[in-house]
């Protein structure tokens, strides 16, 4: 599978029908996307929608060295597989991972605009944490750590 280098620049905006094209995945499933046409990952949040959900961990740590990224399921602990799976195996795979956050609606429609916050790699030494879940029955909810390169950081 052919892999085109993502052109973005952590800050740029799209929508997701944009990284379909260009990249390959789909605009319409939900915040862990593998393109079936390149070797990406994309994993999309929108912490005033996910909040609702119980997801309430993504962002960057504090010293903005990690972005924390919430992996699917809500009822009971999640799972290192399925939906979750294309982020755990991305380098083993040689895939790469690109994270977005929702930067609002292109205008006169209900288009979500997502800004593109940049290229990262799980952590293999701690690629997940258990967070206490915040919603319906889950008993935990796993934030994948993804360290950031120097470039990359939270410019906070």
């Amino acid at each position: 599978m052919p892999s085109p280098v993502v052109r973005l620049r952590a800050g740029d905006i799209v929508t997701r029908a944009d990284l379909v094209v260009e990249y390959g995945g789909s605009a319409q499933s939900g915040g862990i996307v593998p393109s079936n046409t390149s070797n990406s990952v994309f994993v999309f949040t929108d912490p005033a929608e996910g909040k609702q959900f119980g997801y309430v961990y993504d962002g960057f740590s504090p010293d903005g060295a990690v972005f924390h990224y919430t992996g699917a399921g809500r009822d009971g602990d999640q799972k290192l597989s399925g939906s979750n799976s294309p982020i755990l195996t991305h380098a083993a795979k040689g895939r790469s991972l690109h994270a977005f956050s929702a930067a609002g609606v292109v205008a006169g429609s209900s288009t979500k605009l997502q800004r593109y916050i940049g290229e990262f790699i799980l952590d293999p030494d701690v690629p997940f944490e258990r967070m206490p879940a915040l919603d319906r029955t889950a008993s935990a909810a796993h934030s994948a750590r993804l360290p950031t390169a120097a470039s990359e950081r939270d410019p906070r």
